[in-house]
């Protein structure tokens, strides 16, 4: 979802590492700005970061597999009951619903020694048209693979995958 807050204290911190090298810091320097520094590059590059419990739902504790008299191994971001899994599945304006769409059709290009590969994936059940641009559009392909019989590089069966050689 989203990082922990910078302002939160150092306790709130559980990555050993980010603790030794933040007591580390105050036993060498014990200087109010050299802890701020420290604090604030562990804002970032800390691995707590990602090991924030998940925000299922606006529910105590955000949801999940926790109940609400359980402590989670963490504290859960504050913004629990507005940005939470719950509600961006249901808001087609939530960046969940963007990737979800977006990973529903997956084409990339990729470079081999015997030429350009072009590779389309299709992540759902339903048929997937698509549309090439440019180069790709104007270029002759030769199957390589595919898990349907027919081929067809202008749509996708579903969960359909294939992987053509570009001509040269």
């Amino acid at each position: 979802m989203v990082n922990a807050p910078v302002e939160w204290d150092i306790t709130e911190y559980k990555d050993l590492d980010s603790i030794n090298y933040y007591d580390f810091v105050k036993k060498v320097t014990d200087n109010p700005i050299a802890l701020a520094k420290a604090k604030a590059a562990l804002a970032h590059l800390a691995r707590d970061q990602v090991r924030l419990p998940m925000q299922w739902d606006a529910s105590p504790n955000a949801g999940g597999f926790t109940s609400e008299i359980a402590k989670p191994w963490m504290r859960v971001h504050d913004n629990y009951p507005t940005l939470n899994v719950k509600r961006q599945t249901r808001d087609p304006n939530f960046v969940f619903n963007f990737w979800h769409e977006l990973l529903t059709l997956f084409i990339y290009k990729k470079r081999s020694d015997e030429g350009k590969l072009v590779v389309t994936l299709n992540f759902i059940e339903e048929k997937q048209s698509i549309y090439l641009t440019g180069h790709l559009a104007s270029a002759s392909y030769k199957t390589l693979v595919r898990n349907y019989e027919e081929d067809s590089l202008g749509a996708l069966q579903a969960y359909e995958g294939g992987v053509y050689l570009e001509g040269k």
